[in-house]
Formats: C-alpha cells, structure tokens, sequence
C-alpha cells in the first residue's frame, strides 16, 4: 500500500515540475513575442491543484517524519512561497488590470524571474526528501491509505481529462 501512495505522489509530483515547468518556458518565451498573450493562463488551476493535493497527502502521512524533514527544506519552502506570492501578485497587474498585454515591461520580466524561484527550491526541496526518505526509516501513516490513495486517483483523473482534452483539441496529442 505505501508503495502505492509514493507512485500516486511521484506522479503528481511530476505532474506539476512538467506543468510547471511548461509555464516557466512560456513566461519567458511571450517577452520574446509582440502577439497576443502566448502565457497558459487555463493551466494555472490545475497545475497548482497537483501541488496542492500532493503536498496536503504527502503532510498527512507522513507526519511523523516531518520534526526531522523540516530543518532541511525550510529555506527552499519558504523561497518558493514568496515565489508564489509575488508571482501571484504580478498576475493580477499583468493579466487582469493591464489593456494591453503585447507590451512588456518590467512587470512581465519579474513573472517570469519567479517561476524560476518557485521551481528551483520546489526541485531542491523535492529531492532533498526523496533522499532522506530513502536513506532513512520513514513511519507512513497506513491507516489512512484507504481513504487518501481513491481521493488521489479522483484528483489525478480530474486533472487529467481537462489536461488531455485541451491537448485534443489544439492539436498537441
């Protein structure tokens, strides 16, 4: 069963750095381009939503583990939610507030800086535990698998048909 609950997480780990990572690419590709807005701003929900429900299973069941785990990826943790912050902020003035979005200004190049600090201390940080829950004797809270690994094939599943249907559609896949 915590095999199970590892892939689960791993895939929606890797979910959100390709996600993620896609919409790092084009928040610096669209500085490039005059054309009409080229950012995946129909992503946003659904990446972060395999953050979130991985981060939030990831808490529950492995609490125990976490006194030990925290010291290690504090910094980066907190490097990548004032990421989020700013980046969030800097969303609303660009995408939501300006007329105009052929135009960039310092404003687009900061977006695009604060991926790059989101990603990076989210990659750290990730294999920072995956090395320490493989060089040390982690207690997974089993008891709650039953009810953690359905609700996390529902939230892969949710986010995949919207994911491979937009795909469809623009003639990706």
């Amino acid at each position: 069963m915590t095999e199970l609950l590892y892939g689960l997480l791993i895939t929606l780990l890797v979910l959100y750095a390709v996600g993620f990572g896609y919409e790092t690419i084009m928040s610096f590709w669209r500085l490039s381009s005059t054309k009409t807005e080229l950012y995946p701003s129909a992503s946003w929900e659904i990446i972060h939503t395999t953050l979130v429900l991985a981060f939030a299973t990831f808490m529950v069941t492995h609490g125990p583990v976490l006194p030990d785990l925290a010291p290690l990826i504090m910094t980066p943790f907190l490097i990548a939610v004032a990421g989020f912050f700013l980046r969030g902020a800097l969303q609303l003035l660009i995408f939501f507030q300006r007329e105009k979005t052929t135009t960039h200004t310092w404003a687009d190049w900061a977006f695009a800086v604060c991926h790059l600090v989101i990603l990076v201390p989210f990659l750290y940080a990730t294999v920072v535990t995956t090395t320490y829950l493989v060089t040390h004797t982690a207690e997974v809270l089993t008891d709650m698998l039953v009810w953690f690994i359905p609700g996390l094939l529902v939230g892969i599943a949710i986010n995949l048909i919207p994911i491979v249907y937009v795909l469809k559609n623009k003639h990706y896949l």
